[in-house]
This record gives C-alpha cells, sequence and structure tokens, in this order.
C-alpha cells in the first residue's frame, strides 16, 4: 500500500486508553486504512501488518467495524489455510460499488463501509482483540484519543507509525 497513499497520516498518538480494552499486539496490527478516497466511502482498505519475525496463522480471525454509535458489524472472516509471511501485509479491499480504486491487488474482499466516524478491530480466532482503531469515542473501537474522520473524497489513509514506540503505543 506504500505506493498507493500519496499524503499518509501517522497514527503516532492513537494508543493508550480504549474503548474496548486490548494489549498491543506483538505480531499483527492494522498498519493503514481509510474510510474514503477519490471514488467515495466505499473506496476504502484495511491493511494488516505481520510485525514478527516468523508467519502467523489469520484462519478465522475476523475484521469488525463500527460506528460512532457503537454499532458494530462483521466486515470480513478471514478464510481457512491465511497466513501472513514474516514482515509482510494482508489487504482486505471494499468491493462495493465505486468500492476500492488502489493498485494493488487485495488478498480478501468486503462490502460493509467503514463509517467516517467509526472503528475498525482486528478479533483473533478466540474472539479477542488484536488491534483496533477509530475516529470517535463513541465508536466500540478505538485507543487513546481518536483519530480525525477523513471526510473528503481524496487519495488519503492513515498509516501506523513503527518507529521506536511500544506494544501499547505506536
Amino acid at each position: 500500500m506504500r505506493s498507493l497513499v500519496i499524503g499518509s497520516l501517522f497514527l503516532a498518538s492513537l494508543l493508550g486508553a480504549s474503548g474496548a480494552s486490548a494489549a498491543g499486539s506483538s505480531t499483527i496490527v492494522i498498519s493503514e486504512f481509510r474510510t474514503r478516497g477519490p471514488n467515495g466511502m466505499n473506496d476504502e482498505f484495511i491493511e494488516l501488518h505481520n510485525k514478527s519475525s516468523a508467519a502467523v496463522n489469520i484462519a478465522g480471525w475476523q475484521v469488525m467495524l463500527s460506528n460512532d454509535l457503537g454499532q458494530t458489524t462483521l466486515a470480513a472472516t478471514i478464510g481457512s489455510g491465511v497466513t501472513i509471511p514474516a514482515a509482510r501485509f494482508y489487504l482486505l479491499a471494499n468491493k462495493a460499488a465505486q468500492g476500492y480504486s488502489g493498485s494493488v491487488a487485495p488478498d480478501a474482499t468486503y462490502t460493509s463501509p467503514i463509517a467516517d466516524d467509526g472503528g475498525i478491530a482486528l478479533f483473533d480466532e478466540n474472539s479477542a482483540i488484536v488491534d483496533q482503531v477509530g475516529m470517535s469515542t463513541g465508536s466500540a473501537y478505538f485507543e487513546g484519543t481518536p483519530l480525525s474522520a477523513m471526510m473528503a473524497n481524496a487519495n488519503q489513509s492513515y498509516e501506523r507509525n513503527f518507529g521506536g514506540c511500544s506494544p501499547n503505543q505506536d
């Protein structure tokens, strides 16, 4: 996704206290996402990154979405046999009308839109939150200070800043 994003915003002050409790993941994180792009509100993606030195099996994991009222919906369940190799990425993209416009082919697709002022959470096969991010305190999913909503139809995203942070502050 690095080549897709023209104007990345970093998730520097994202983690800390949260609406839903989760320890920072030492393996799989939501590394980048956007809630709308040049094609509008469905032009979105969620990128997962394996920041460990070993492959991680993510079969059965779920990506959940929330709106600003805390209502949640399932966006995707990762299929059987899916493993993210060490230091590699896994891309999920919205395939609804006027959906994802990126040039990188997604590994999986979904059709539920991410609310501009909502949140995203990644759950493992035991229903434990692995990582989460949100754009409002009303979202069921956020860590620390919520991010500002992206309201413009532009080639933009939030990208996690991996430099020099602890597992509880990315």
